[in-house]
């Protein structure tokens, strides 16, 4: 364990783009070795600094292409999208409850490759999704 963390120490970049904690997928003997950069415009912060080797937190979300966009909140935060969810697919899953609209938020957004340079990181070793 002792040779991974000198590896990873300073130079492994994760981006929690989920809405579960970073921390879940991390062993506690690597976080101090790892960049975390948290894209969550609408709930505050998972972690705490004192966690990683260093932590970015960015407040525009991302999409394909920058500009404003509709994010549809949800009562569960995993239903939470950009995406309007077809009817038949909630029926189906018997969602109901799920996928209750709780409002909907106008959002910037920002590619990718723009939100990572302007947080001057210039590559990417995870993409935390869920």
């Amino acid at each position: 364990m002792k040779s991974i963390v000198k590896l990873l120490h300073g130079d492994f970049n994760i981006m929690d783009i989920g809405c579960a904690k970073a921390a879940d997928i991390i062993v506690p003997q690597l976080r101090k070795t790892v960049t975390i950069i948290e894209v969550d415009p609408i709930t505050p912060p998972a972690t705490t600094e004192s966690e990683y080797f260093n932590k970015i937190v960015l407040s525009k979300a991302v999409s394909g292409t920058c500009g404003k966009k509709i994010f549809h909140k949800r009562k569960y935060g995993q239903c939470s999208s950009f995406l309007e969810i077809k009817p038949e697919i909630i029926k189906a899953y018997n969602l109901e409850n799920y996928t209750e609209l709780i409002e909907d938020i106008e959002l910037e957004c920002e590619t990718l490759q723009t939100l990572l340079s302007d947080a001057g990181i210039d590559h990417l070793d995870y993409l935390k999704t869920s």
